[in-house]
């Protein structure tokens, strides 16, 4: 498995750049790396990230209206602790979406990848988290007089569960290529083996 460096030093090369400082030059890295681009109009592109972000907000707003609302049922183990373990999925979950709507045309490897992992791992623990509370909220309704708030608790969990998921299906539903870096890499031109000139 690829570390994080071995990932960097396979997908940028330092290249020396002149400067007035002591030394006289500084180093700046350059991509030389495959690029991601979805394959699909900017227009779909661009409402695939509004819907992305949309969902996103209504989503945590749907859970903070469950989570808040005044009832003995968010006190209860069965439903705060799925509760409670899902926010740091939603929150992976918004960050991904955050970088998911600041993205450029095209991305590094690095740059999709991190993106991809968290819309493809966060949504989906984020809805089976909520649905397991939603689900568990329901089951002690009988026990309780059922007032508004009672019931507010399992809907909102449940609407957004849904809400979650449909962020994962929107992000799945696009299409991308590997997109060839046309920038001439020093490293490629070198043969196997030859590390340039050696001392005798």
């Amino acid at each position: 498995m690829k570390t994080l460096r071995n990932s960097f030093e396979e997908n940028y090369e330092a290249v020396a750049q002149p400067c007035n400082n002591k030394q006289g030059f500084r180093i700046r890295y350059e991509y030389i790396g495959s690029w991601r681009v979805f394959c699909v109009p900017a227009s779909r592109l661009s409402l695939a990230k509004s819907t992305c972000a949309l969902l996103c907000i209504m989503s945590v707003a749907v859970f903070m209206l469950g989570a808040l609302a005044d009832s003995p049922l968010n006190a209860n183990r069965y439903v705060s602790l799925p509760g409670m373990l899902s926010v740091a999925a939603m929150v992976v979950e918004v960050f991904g979406v955050f970088q998911f709507c600041a993205s450029k045309e095209r991305m590094t490897k690095l740059d999709f990848e991190d993106i991809r992992f968290k819309l493809f791992l966060a949504p989906p623990m984020h809805a089976l988290l909520l649905a397991w509370a939603a689900i568990a909220a329901l089951l002690q309704l009988p026990r309780l007089n059922g007032t508004m708030m009672d019931i507010l608790v399992p809907v909102c969990f449940g609407f957004s569960s849904v809400l979650a998921m449909l962020i994962f299906l929107c992000y799945r539903s696009l299409p991308y290529r590997i997109e060839k870096n046309n920038r001439t890499c020093s490293r490629a031109a070198r043969p196997d083996g030859d590390l340039g000139a050696q001392p005798k």
